[in-house]
């Protein structure tokens, strides 16, 4: 929306590459605006954005994307130059429409973590930390590659973890499935001929014909259960002092917590080498470590080794 030299009010759309040029072609077509937005600000499109960039983008693209800026900086491609390859030749319409994005942000001037950070349900606290770091370094191509491999890492670990308890999850569900069919079909069956003998029953099997009993007239309270411990789960989750709870509570179980305890101790290891490499002030990565570890005990632990360090004690106690 802009005035002529008249002025009259005139409506209407340009292409241009930024909001800036956008200005400076109106300005020599004599029109001087008073609101310019892009189309894709567009409440119908906004909406489809918002929706899209909601979505976590898969490890795999992430990681490829990482990889392949890596390559194409350390081949001497200027960012916005690798930054539109890479997203003509992506195969994630999603991961296409952010870079779209984060090019016409740099456009306008912005840095490139800048750009990262918009998106963080995308690109995460370290991955932001460590392109500023790149960044004002002059080795973002480096450090680019670093995170690919740490990513990569990453993924490698949890698809271990994941392989490892797939078995017994699988002993688990068929061992439900053998119990509800027990107490469902077989005992009902068998209970029949011990009432047609008319003979006393023992305590345990008349214990077990009553949990039948139960279980086929309330059935439906287990998917109600569930559903409740779900719920209650993910509520008690955003407050704070029942997550760190829950949390604590986790790493005190027999085997799983075990693996907890390390899985949660690899990623803050290798997460805070990665971004002291990329030389992040260690006040600033002992708290990105501590968030990617995915517990909030580990990020209870690194808050209060951040505030001993900045203090002036050796990480080594801290820790």
């Amino acid at each position: 929306t802009a005035y002529d030299n008249r002025g009259a009010s005139k409506t209407g759309a340009i292409e241009a590459d930024s909001l800036e040029a956008a200005q400076r072609l109106l300005k020599k077509r004599c029109l001087y605006p008073t609101k310019i937005s892009e189309p894709f600000q567009h409440k119908r499109q906004r909406t489809f954005a918002k929706i899209l960039f909601a979505r976590k983008i898969p490890p795999r693209i992430l990681t490829a994307f990482t990889r392949e800026l890596a390559l194409l900086l350390q081949a001497s491609l200027p960012l916005l130059t690798a930054i539109e390859t890479i997203s003509r030749a992506s195969s994630s319409r999603q991961l296409s429409h952010i870079l779209a994005t984060i090019r016409e942000m740099l456009k306008n001037g912005a840095t490139f973590a800048g750009t990262l950070s918009a998106f963080p349900t995308v690109f995460s606290p370290v991955y932001v930390s460590m392109v500023m770091a790149g960044e004002h370094s002059g080795a973002l191509a480096t450090v680019l590659d670093d995170m690919a491999e740490l990513l990569e890492q990453q993924d490698d670990l949890q698809g271990n973890i994941l392989a490892a308890l797939a078995y017994p999850c699988f002993l688990l569900l068929i061992g439900s499935v053998l119990i509800t069919v027990l107490f469902t079909v077989m005992v009902p069956e068998i209970s029949r001929v011990f009432l047609e003998a008319g003979r006393a029953l023992p305590a345990p099997t008349r214990a077990l014909l009553l949990a039948s009993k139960l279980a086929r007239s309330f059935w439906w309270l287990l998917p109600l259960l569930i559903t409740a411990l779900i719920a209650g789960w993910k509520m008690g989750k955003k407050i704070e002092t029942m997550a760190l709870l829950f949390d604590r509570t986790v790493l005190r179980l027999p085997l799983v917590g075990g693996i907890i305890i390390r899985t949660g101790c690899a990623r803050f290891c290798r997460v805070l080498a990665v971004l002291l490499e990329a030389t992040v002030p260690l006040i600033q990565a002992l708290p990105m470590a501590g968030k990617a570890s995915g517990n909030k005990t580990f990020i209870h632990m690194s808050d209060q080794a951040t505030k001993e360090v900045r203090h002036g004690e050796k990480l080594g106690r801290a820790l």
